[in-house]
Formats: structure tokens, sequence, C-alpha cells
């Protein structure tokens, strides 16, 4: 390989690796979104013995009340996703069976 070949080669590694980096640096650390204080929530969904499944919107704020528990959550993970298991999210114990998490991904932008 000439040596012309291999700065070239060195030169589009170095510019992937930091173009991966710079993405990386963008996406959250959590898919399913991140803990929240409860005073950002826009909104409280108190989960009863009946709720089987819920709705949020990608990017939503909101503090749940299950029982004595409660905690808050802001959805702004994977922008793919568009339903998640609550226990997934929950603290540990505070939820005993499956209640979905049905994730509206239409952007708050789209005129509604």
């Amino acid at each position: 390989m000439k040596q012309s070949s291999v700065i070239a080669w060195a030169a589009a590694l170095m510019l992937s690796t930091a173009s991966l980096s710079s993405w990386a640096g963008s996406t959250p650390a959590n898919p399913l979104g991140e803990a929240a204080p409860s005073s950002a929530a826009s909104r409280t969904i108190v989960v009863t013995n009946d709720t089987s499944w819920l709705e949020v919107k990608v990017g939503e704020i909101v503090n749940f009340v299950i029982g004595d528990k409660s905690f808050s959550w802001n959805f702004d993970g994977d922008i793919t996703m568009s339903e998640i298991d609550l226990n997934k999210i929950a603290p540990s114990g505070a939820l005993n069976r499956l209640v979905k998490v049905y994730i509206d991904r239409t952007p708050p932008y789209d005129g509604a």
C-alpha cells in the first residue's frame, strides 16, 4: 500500500470515528427515556388495578402514582419505540403486573 493510500485511509477512519461519537452523544443513555423530577411533570397518571394500558407523547414528562409509590419519567428515549412495559421504568416492586405504555410519536409541532 502506498503511503498516500495509508494516509487517506487513516483520515477516513478518523472522520468516521468522529461522526460516530457525535451521533452517540446525541442519543439518550437509556433508550426508554430517563427519570425526571416530579416538578417537571406536565401531568399525573394514577395507575389503578384496572389500568392495563396508558398513552403518553414523545418528550412528555409524566408523574406516575402507583399505590403509595410515585415516580416521574421523561419519554425522550428511542424515537422508534412505540410501546414499553411500565415495569421497565417503574421503581422495583411498584407494579406486579403488565401495564403497556403506548408512546405517541407525533411531533409536538404537528399543528394539533
